[in-house]
Protein backbone atom coordinates (compact mmCIF):
# COMPACT_ATOMS: atom_id res chain seq x y z
CA UNK A 1 0.00 0.00 0.00
CA UNK A 2 2.89 2.36 0.74
CA UNK A 3 4.08 2.10 -2.86
CA UNK A 4 0.59 2.88 -4.14
CA UNK A 5 0.33 5.94 -1.86
CA UNK A 6 3.74 7.13 -3.06
CA UNK A 7 2.66 6.69 -6.68
CA UNK A 8 -0.53 8.64 -6.09
CA UNK A 9 1.35 11.48 -4.34
CA UNK A 10 3.92 11.66 -7.14
CA UNK A 11 1.20 11.70 -9.80
CA UNK A 12 -0.75 14.36 -7.88
CA UNK A 13 2.31 16.61 -7.61
CA UNK A 14 2.93 16.33 -11.34
CA UNK A 15 -0.69 16.90 -12.36
CA UNK A 16 -1.02 19.88 -10.01
CA UNK A 17 1.69 21.80 -11.90
CA UNK A 18 0.91 20.53 -15.40
CA UNK A 19 -0.70 23.03 -17.79
CA UNK A 20 -3.64 20.78 -18.72
CA UNK A 21 -7.18 21.59 -19.79
CA UNK A 22 -10.02 19.92 -17.88
CA UNK A 23 -10.58 17.35 -20.65
CA UNK A 24 -6.88 16.45 -20.69
CA UNK A 25 -6.89 16.05 -16.90
CA UNK A 26 -9.91 13.75 -17.11
CA UNK A 27 -8.18 11.72 -19.82
CA UNK A 28 -4.97 11.58 -17.74
CA UNK A 29 -6.94 10.28 -14.74
CA UNK A 30 -8.49 7.47 -16.76
CA UNK A 31 -5.40 6.46 -18.74
CA UNK A 32 -2.47 6.90 -16.39
CA UNK A 33 -2.89 6.68 -12.62
CA UNK A 34 -6.15 4.69 -12.59
CA UNK A 35 -4.62 2.13 -14.98
CA UNK A 36 -1.43 1.95 -12.92
CA UNK A 37 -3.36 1.35 -9.70
CA UNK A 38 -5.79 -1.08 -11.37
CA UNK A 39 -2.91 -3.28 -12.59
CA UNK A 40 -2.01 -4.49 -9.09
CA UNK A 41 -5.56 -4.82 -7.71
CA UNK A 42 -5.97 -8.58 -8.35
CA UNK A 43 -3.03 -9.14 -5.98
CA UNK A 44 -4.17 -6.84 -3.17
CA UNK A 45 -6.68 -6.99 -0.36
CA UNK A 46 -7.10 -3.34 0.50
CA UNK A 47 -9.87 -2.08 2.75
CA UNK A 48 -12.18 0.75 1.70
CA UNK A 49 -10.29 3.09 4.04
CA UNK A 50 -6.93 2.14 2.51
CA UNK A 51 -8.30 2.73 -0.98
CA UNK A 52 -9.56 6.15 0.12
CA UNK A 53 -6.09 6.99 1.50
CA UNK A 54 -4.53 6.03 -1.84
CA UNK A 55 -7.06 8.06 -3.84
CA UNK A 56 -7.06 11.20 -1.66
CA UNK A 57 -3.96 12.92 -3.15
CA UNK A 58 -5.10 12.08 -6.67
CA UNK A 59 -8.58 13.48 -6.20
CA UNK A 60 -7.43 16.61 -4.34
CA UNK A 61 -5.07 17.46 -7.20
CA UNK A 62 -7.12 16.34 -10.19
CA UNK A 63 -10.68 17.34 -9.31
CA UNK A 64 -10.10 21.12 -9.55
CA UNK A 65 -8.10 20.70 -12.77
CA UNK A 66 -10.89 18.54 -14.23
CA UNK A 67 -13.51 21.18 -13.47
CA UNK A 68 -14.94 19.66 -10.28
CA UNK A 69 -14.97 21.08 -6.79
CA UNK A 70 -12.69 19.38 -4.25
CA UNK A 71 -15.84 18.80 -2.19
CA UNK A 72 -17.72 17.23 -5.11
CA UNK A 73 -19.69 14.22 -3.79
CA UNK A 74 -17.68 11.06 -4.36
CA UNK A 75 -20.88 9.12 -5.00
CA UNK A 76 -21.51 11.30 -8.06
CA UNK A 77 -17.87 11.29 -9.16
CA UNK A 78 -17.76 7.49 -9.09
CA UNK A 79 -21.35 7.14 -10.30
CA UNK A 80 -22.43 5.75 -13.63
CA UNK A 81 -22.95 8.24 -16.48
CA UNK A 82 -26.37 6.69 -17.06
CA UNK A 83 -27.27 7.95 -13.57
CA UNK A 84 -25.67 11.37 -14.28
CA UNK A 85 -22.41 10.46 -12.54
CA UNK A 86 -18.94 11.29 -13.79
CA UNK A 87 -18.19 7.63 -14.58
CA UNK A 88 -14.86 7.20 -12.81
CA UNK A 89 -13.95 3.88 -11.23
CA UNK A 90 -13.88 3.52 -7.45
CA UNK A 91 -10.66 1.77 -6.46
CA UNK A 92 -12.25 -0.52 -3.86
CA UNK A 93 -15.11 -1.55 -6.15
CA UNK A 94 -12.65 -2.17 -8.98
CA UNK A 95 -10.56 -4.36 -6.66
CA UNK A 96 -13.59 -6.53 -5.83
CA UNK A 97 -14.49 -6.82 -9.53
CA UNK A 98 -10.90 -7.82 -10.33
CA UNK A 99 -10.97 -10.51 -7.60
CA UNK A 100 -14.24 -12.00 -8.86
CA UNK A 101 -13.01 -11.82 -12.45
CA UNK A 102 -9.81 -13.63 -11.50
CA UNK A 103 -11.78 -16.44 -9.85
CA UNK A 104 -14.04 -16.92 -12.87
CA UNK A 105 -11.21 -16.65 -15.42
CA UNK A 106 -8.68 -18.91 -13.72
CA UNK A 107 -10.77 -21.05 -11.35
CA UNK A 108 -11.81 -23.71 -13.88
CA UNK A 109 -8.44 -23.82 -15.66
CA UNK A 110 -5.80 -26.42 -14.88
CA UNK A 111 -3.08 -23.83 -14.34
CA UNK A 112 -1.07 -23.05 -11.24
CA UNK A 113 -3.34 -20.06 -10.51
CA UNK A 114 -6.48 -22.15 -11.02
CA UNK A 115 -5.17 -24.89 -8.73
CA UNK A 116 -4.24 -22.32 -6.08
CA UNK A 117 -7.71 -20.72 -6.24
CA UNK A 118 -9.49 -24.09 -5.98
CA UNK A 119 -7.22 -25.19 -3.12
CA UNK A 120 -7.87 -21.97 -1.23
CA UNK A 121 -11.62 -22.34 -1.74
CA UNK A 122 -11.51 -25.95 -0.48
CA UNK A 123 -9.53 -24.86 2.60
CA UNK A 124 -12.09 -22.13 3.31
CA UNK A 125 -14.96 -24.62 2.95
CA UNK A 126 -13.26 -27.03 5.36
CA UNK A 127 -12.62 -24.24 7.85
CA UNK A 128 -16.27 -23.15 7.69
CA UNK A 129 -17.60 -26.71 7.82
CA UNK A 130 -19.41 -26.42 4.47
CA UNK A 131 -20.09 -29.24 2.04
CA UNK A 132 -21.09 -29.26 -1.61
CA UNK A 133 -20.32 -26.79 -4.37
CA UNK A 134 -19.58 -23.35 -2.91
CA UNK A 135 -21.59 -21.30 -5.42
CA UNK A 136 -24.68 -23.53 -5.11
CA UNK A 137 -25.02 -23.05 -1.35
CA UNK A 138 -27.69 -20.85 0.12
CA UNK A 139 -26.16 -18.08 2.20
CA UNK A 140 -29.49 -17.22 3.80
CA UNK A 141 -29.89 -18.88 7.23
CA UNK A 142 -32.79 -21.28 7.38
Amino acid sequence: MVVMVDQSKTWAARIRTAPLKWSETTHALRTTIFKKLKYVLPNTSLTKKECDIIMQPILLAALPKAGYSRNFPREVFFGSPSMLGAGFDDLHTTQIIEHVSMVFQHGPLDTLTGQLLRGTLEAAKLELGMSGHFLSLSLIPV
